[in-house]
């Protein structure tokens, strides 16, 4: 487990150089490349400079070396002892909730690319994205890799799902009158238990 007032400090080393997407809501439909089911268009692009954020999502990488972290919609990739950020998503969708696979090689993270919550898995260095998931009705999130690296278990609506690498329709794990509200899912290194807390029965 990694300490959080390290992670504290790791976060305070950070530098992000990047320009920032914004729309305004002008009527007019122009879905992103790579078939987006996103309709907004943006009109302008901000750039910032940072040392801090807030409501980051990360994770490290499993040889200890490099951290990825979501940042106002987008997700970056840094040393773990601190420096440049380099952004790994860009465009008008929200990106969040990194996670990197068991063998360092891919990420997956939620976006709404595809005008849903879903999860996408991308190449750790930012390429190759794909969608794992391909819901229209109940958004996915908090994704977790199994540890082999060939499911990822993630939220549905109230409910526990796990979907191969390679996609598909998922397995549902748990009914919503037990996961009603469940977070914080970790699958156990053996690959034989997902713990998870839940504010349902």
């Amino acid at each position: 487990m990694h300490d959080v007032r390290s992670m504290t400090r790791i976060l305070a080393s950070l530098a992000v150089v990047a320009p920032l997407l914004v729309t305004s809501l002008n009527g007019q439909e122009k879905p992103e490349q790579g078939g987006s089911g996103l309709t907004l268009e943006s009109t302008r692009t901000i750039a910032f400079e940072t040392t801090e954020g807030t409501y980051m999502d990360l994770d490290v990488s499993p040889d200890g070396g490099t951290i990825v972290f979501s940042l106002v919609g987008d997700i970056y990739s840094m040393p773990i002892g601190g420096g440049e950020a380099t952004r790994l998503t860009e465009g008008m969708a929200y990106d969040i909730q990194p996670t990197y696979s068991p063998d360092g090689s891919e990420i997956a993270f939620i976006s709404d690319k595809s005008g849903s919550d879903n999860i996408w898995v991308m190449k750790a260095d930012g390429s190759e994205a794909e969608a794992m998931t391909t819901e229209k009705e109940r958004p996915v999130s908090t994704p977790e890799w199994d540890a082999d690296g060939d499911y990822v278990v993630a939220r549905r609506g109230g409910e526990m799902w796990l979907y191969h690498r390679d996609g598909g329709s998922g397995l549902k794990l748990t009914e919503d009158a037990l996961a009603g509200g469940l977070s914080g899912l970790k699958v156990s290194a053996d690959g034989r238990h997902v713990f998870f807390s839940s504010r349902g029965g």
